[in-house]
């Protein structure tokens, strides 16, 4: 064999053990590959002077209605043996995420959703090649109140073994779980990723990683089973105020859905081929979503508003129409995602942003007459 056919050969190989080879798209800037500011309090990434709210309020549907695989608060056994149960011992290799929970009747898992804050956003440190087609970009988040019954034992690092987000629980001893939301970057745009502190709403698959299992830090027993996570997420909405003044605020939403989320169901022998040309579909057509966006504080209205293209996602997909307008005498808009049009398992996707301008209720102008652009 000659050195031009040697070298290629070795390449192959060592892809084929080390993790790191899964690559960044060619289209991200350089600024975002290397490792981002971490949030040091968990939180609003800017309070204003009358409190705080939440900017986003999912309207419908109602995706968790019937939810009955919650965690437990206490850590039992059961919630442990669940993930080791269901996680296959090759996991770091073949079979990496798994569901939670199955729709019997229609045998996929249904699609959840989760609130809260993001206290890390960048991309993975490495990911195995074969089940990634480009690497992840990863969002830690802290749950709001209600949403922490998706985390699971291993999620919380004052119980687990969890070193990568040790430096987070310096200053927020009291945060409990985080879950981890994944998504493959070929079928997401970084771009539209939140940014520390930022208020955040994902919906999409519910899984256990099965390549990041933990032990207890007490050595009482020897495993905590496998972290919980969103991967792939099918809606990504997060809030950023910008502008913070007694007389106006103004607010950034970034709004990003795709049904596409790279080669999550490989198996063995054929993962190779699953990378190439395998994704997985978010059933994310079939039904409209309505979200409200709203002021980070009560006694406003909308003033303005203008929305935008967002960074599409990698790929080929069909268009997500939306609607935008104010609701509620404008203290809130209202945005819709028609994606009723499509079939569940179509590839379809959109991607924008929202900029909003809010003052004070008694301000002069018309109350309610706004129209977005």
């Amino acid at each position: 064999m000659n050195a031009r056919a040697i070298l290629p050969a070795l390449c192959l190989c060592y892809c084929f053990t080390v993790s790191g080879c899964a690559p960044y798209p060619g289209r991200v800037a350089a600024s975002l590959k290397g490792p981002q500011l971490r949030n040091g309090v968990v939180g609003p990434a800017t309070e204003t002077a009358g409190g705080s709210r939440e900017m986003i309020v999912w309207n419908a549907p109602d995706l968790n209605n019937g939810q009955t695989w919650a965690f437990s608060p206490n850590y039992s056994q059961d919630d442990i043996d669940r993930s080791l149960n269901l996680c296959p011992p090759a996991g770091v290799l073949f079979g990496e995420w798994k569901d939670v929970e199955k729709n019997q009747s229609q045998h996929v898992a249904p699609m959840r959703l989760i609130h809260g804050w993001s206290a890390a956003s960048q991309f993975a440190g490495s990911d195995f090649w074969g089940t990634h087609r480009y690497r992840d970009w990863n969002v830690l988040l802290v749950g709001s109140g209600g949403f922490e019954q998706f985390a699971a034992p291993a999620n919380d690092p004052n119980f687990a073994d969890w070193s990568e987000v040790q430096d987070l629980y310096v200053q927020n001893p009291e945060i409990g779980r985080i879950i981890e939301v994944e998504w493959d970057s070929g079928f997401f745009a970084p771009e539209m990723a939140p940014q520390l502190g930022d208020e955040t709403v994902v919906v999409g698959r519910w899984d256990f990683d099965c390549g990041h299992e933990s032990a207890t830090k007490s050595g009482e027993v020897k495993t905590t089973g496998f972290r919980s996570e969103m991967h792939a997420p099918a809606i990504l909405i997060s809030a950023h105020i910008t502008k913070n003044e007694p007389s106006s605020l103004q607010t950034r939403y970034k709004i990003f859905a795709g049904s596409r989320s790279g080669p999550l169901d490989t198996v063995p022998l054929l993962f190779f081929f699953q990378r190439l040309w395998g994704t997985h579909i978010n059933q994310l057509g079939g039904q409209d979503y309505s979200i409200a966006l709203q002021a980070p504080q009560d006694g406003w209205r909308i003033a303005s508003c203008t929305s935008e293209e967002g960074t599409p996602p990698g790929g080929r997909s069909k268009k997500i129409e939306t609607q935008l307008q104010p609701s509620d005498g404008g203290k809130s808009l209202t945005l819709t995602l028609l994606a009723k049009p499509f079939n569940s398992g179509a590839r379809v996707g959109r991607s924008m942003i929202v900029n909003a301008v809010w003052v004070p209720e008694n301000s002069p102008g018309r109350q309610g007459a706004v129209k977005c652009e």
